[in-house]
């Protein structure tokens, strides 16, 4: 669903055509890749092992980050900047990637509509789909107002 859902939304772009002079020009947080029936996975995987952290969503869709950064590392970052402590924290997610951020914040939520639904045993709280409002639905059964 994820993959196929990618697809259709966001161009494609061959990373493979640029010469290595305009590559080195961008900067990233993170990229998606989207792996061709055709591509060498074991390889890509064991290059982004070494070099990055690499997230599988499945349907041929991965996502790679810089090593050592995280949505939980900003997230940590900014508690600490803020003396916010950690139980007064939240964080919302449905996929792979946000499991480290899912982990580290006070109480975590993931959505109805998370893949791999393996999420739901490793949070704190499952609400409803996004397209069903869900992140209203958790704020309102976490008390943050009433409906």
């Amino acid at each position: 669903e994820f993959g196929a859902r990618m697809r259709k939304e966001i161009p494609m772009v061959d990373i493979t055509k640029f010469n290595r002079e305009d590559a080195c020009t961008y900067s990233y947080d993170k990229f998606l890749v989207h792996m061709l029936p055709d591509s060498n996975v074991e390889k890509f995987r064991s290059f982004c092992n070494d070099h990055y952290t690499y997230f599988e969503h499945g349907d041929g869709i991965g996502e790679v980050t810089q090593k050592g950064t995280s949505k939980a590392t900003g997230m940590k970052f900014l508690l600490d900047r803020l003396s916010i402590p950690k139980e007064n924290s939240y964080a919302f997610g449905d996929s792979p990637n946000d499991l480290p951020m899912l982990k580290a914040a006070g109480i975590s939520v993931a959505m109805g509509n998370a893949s791999p639904a393996s999420l739901f045993d490793q949070v704190s709280f499952v609400t409803k789909r996004a397209s069903e409002d869900g992140i209203a639905y958790a704020l309102e059964q976490l008390g943050f107002f009433e409906s």
